[in-house]
């Protein structure tokens, strides 16, 4: 929904690691009416709404509130996280 290229490009390099291990593809870039993933990066903090959740929510599904000081590990990290959630 919002966020730097760099913070996207994130999230989308980190998140496609469970199409390695999961039946899953994320198609990034989606109109916001078909997408099942929104992500907020304004809100301090970290959450997603757990897997069909978010069907039902009418804005953001999942806040990533980096700071801009993590390392590219904790922001996988994170990423990978929020998207086990939302999976699920």
């Amino acid at each position: 929904l919002n966020g730097s290229a760099d913070l996207k490009n994130a999230v989308e390099t980190f998140a496609r690691a469970w199409s390695e291990v999961a039946e899953v593809d994320f198609e990034f870039g989606a109109p916001r009416s078909q997408s099942d993933i929104r992500i907020t990066f304004r809100q301090p903090g970290f959450y997603s709404l757990l897997g069909m959740e978010a069907r039902q929510a009418a804005n953001e599904t999942m806040a990533l509130g980096f700071r801009g000081t993590e390392s590219d590990d904790d922001r996988r990290r994170l990423i990978l996280h929020e998207f086990g959630h939302a999976l699920g």
